[in-house]
């Protein structure tokens, strides 16, 4: 993990209620971007931020002249976790991963060419006089290796993470290719129990479905929901989860957007695994599945999970500090549909959901026209 913007300090107060950072440039292959804001600690120090301050983070690349942006919301405050001072806000984002090649097996910087351009703005949206400091770190992409292709397939991923925030993430994210459809989970650990919200899409007029499942477990504080998009407009749109109730230690948004969608009847069965404290490996199957079709899965886990066979892990942000890993992937549908995933060590919190994506009705093969005798034609 490099620096892209070394720490610094930063004040927000009623004369200067705003932030912005000087454009940094961005390695190509980028893979994520993390910011840190020091909180306010039970020790004096030279960090100032009461309960009645609320700060709004916004990270912004221009990426082929194309602007992409993310955005969290976090008060101010001691907070604590068992006891212990939580000393820093975080906010990650992994960006599109249509913009390192996606399926192609190439990473962004060798496909495209021109500069990659990083902002970071703060905005006081109540309370104050906010004394604080700073820092945006990121790390460069793998090589993607090309994955099969079936007639629902995959096009792009994003996520973003918030630690002890308020429950507002929002990024861009970019659809192309035909019969589209996505794939939004949402993730969360607390400790105040349910915690309900809004999931949208904004950009082509889209609405996000009803859930594909909810799963509230308040005894080991998990939180796991999942959402289908059919015919979400091409091009950049911003992705928000906007939660309406509770504390967030750790929240989590993730898309996987497809094409090759079934507009009508986008989603088949669904597997959850019921949150639980257990030892790997865990196992959600959905069934049937069509050799066309495609299987995406969920995971939360308090350990570092391992991805089950045929399948392709399309989103990893770091762990949390709580800890919580968030996971996403791919298996075709040919596969045959159990999702899996492992960790070392005993057992542990988890909870894992999966679907499946039906492909698209294309109708019948055009129709064929044989030449008739000369004598039968009219």
């Amino acid at each position: 993990m490099a620096d892209l913007l070394a720490r610094q300090a930063v004040v927000l107060d009623a004369d200067a209620q705003t932030f912005t950072s000087l454009a940094v440039d961005l390695d190509p292959q980028t893979d994520w971007i993390q910011v840190d804001i020091d909180r306010p600690t039970s020790v004096a120090g030279p960090v100032v931020w009461d309960d009645t301050t609320t700060i709004r983070t916004r990270l912004q690349v221009l990426l082929d002249g194309q602007l992409h942006e993310a955005t969290g919301q976090v008060t101010g405050g001691v907070r604590q976790r068992g006891g212990v001072d939580i000393d820093t806000y975080r906010f990650r984002w992994n960006l599109p991963a249509g913009y390192f090649g996606g399926d192609t097996g190439k990473r962004l910087g060798e496909t495209k060419g021109g500069t990659y351009r990083l902002r970071l703005g703060l905005q006081l949206l109540a309370g104050g006089p906010v004394n604080t400091r700073v820092r945006i770190s990121g790390e460069a992409a793998p090589l993607v290796l090309p994955t099969r292709h079936n007639s629902v397939a995959y096009d792009n991923a994003s996520s973003a993470i918030e630690e002890s925030g308020d429950g507002v993430i929002s990024f861009s994210i970019t659809s192309t290719g035909s019969f589209r459809g996505a794939f939004v989970a949402v993730g969360l650990r607390n400790t105040t129990g349910s915690a309900d919200g809004t999931v949208s899409i904004t950009g082509g007029g889209e609405t996000v479905s009803s859930h594909l499942w909810d799963v509230n477990d308040t005894g080991i504080q998990v939180q796991s929901r999942g959402y289908s998009i059919t015919n979400q407009a091409a091009g950049a749109q911003t992705l928000t989860s906007d939660l309406t109730a509770g504390t967030t230690i750790d929240h989590f948004l993730g898309i996987i957007t497809l094409t090759g969608v079934n507009q009508a009847a986008p989603t088949g069965d669904t597997d959850a695994v019921a949150p639980a404290f257990e030892a790997s490996p865990v196992t959600a199957t959905v069934t049937p599945v069509g050799a066309d079709e495609m299987v995406l899965d969920f995971l939360m886990c308090q350990a570092a999970p391992t991805v089950g066979a045929n399948q392709t892990e399309r989103v990893n942000p770091a762990n949390t500090s709580f800890p919580t890993y968030f996971r996403m992937s791919t298996q075709s549908g040919a596969d045959g549909g159990a999702m899996s995933w492992s960790w070392g060590g005993g057992d542990t919190t988890r909870a894992l959901n999966a679907v499946v994506f039906q492909a698209a009705d294309l109708g019948p093969p055009d129709t064929i026209y044989r030449r008739m005798p000369h004598s039968q034609r009219m």
